[in-house]
């Protein structure tokens, strides 16, 4: 089984261009069809150049940092407890 008990938020199907796009698309509706997994449409988005994802931004040439992330880094008081450490250590 490809899929068994799988719970996400996203899946990312990269593509350089419109044709191998499609041919993706066509394989991600197959295995959810064939595996009885449905989404909403109004949650999906299609043909995006930057995808943002657990605090990165992906693109075709990488992977980048959210700059609001880094501006709460940034912005972050220097912790003096341990509760703040973890909690600074928690969002890097």
């Amino acid at each position: 089984e490809i899929l068994h008990q799988v719970g996400f938020e996203i899946v990312v199907l990269p593509s350089t261009d419109d044709r191998g796009r499609r041919s993706q698309d066509d394989l991600c509706h197959e295995v959810f069809q064939d595996n009885g997994i449905y989404v909403k449409l109004e949650k999906c988005s299609f043909a995006q150049d930057e995808v943002e994802f657990l605090g990165q931004k992906i693109k075709d040439d990488g992977l980048m940092m959210d700059g609001e992330k880094i501006n709460a880094i940034q912005d972050w008081e220097p912790p003096t407890k341990v509760t703040e450490l973890r909690s600074f250590l928690g969002l890097v």
